[in-house]
């Protein structure tokens, strides 16, 4: 049986937790959930639907358009 804390397992609770706990930014749980939630979004249209060019890409490709953006998400604030 799954255990569940404010809506969530907790096995993703203690993810999110884990990854606010290191970025550095006094809004790293924000950070932390849209970090998640394009992961999320990306394994989804990758793996289970499979209606985007996504399906086909090289994982290399993904990663590298994604850098950027989870490297902005996950750095210091300025």
């Amino acid at each position: 049986m799954t255990r569940w804390v404010n809506g969530a397992p907790v096995a993703a609770a203690t993810w999110l937790d884990r990854m606010s706990a290191a970025i550095p930014a006094t809004d790293a749980g924000l950070r932390a959930a849209l970090i998640s939630a394009i992961i999320h979004g990306v394994v989804i249209d990758r793996y289970l639907l499979k209606l985007s060019s996504l399906a086909d890409a090289p994982a290399d490709d993904i990663i590298a358009l994604l850098r950027p953006c989870f490297e902005s998400l996950a750095g210091e604030t300025r």
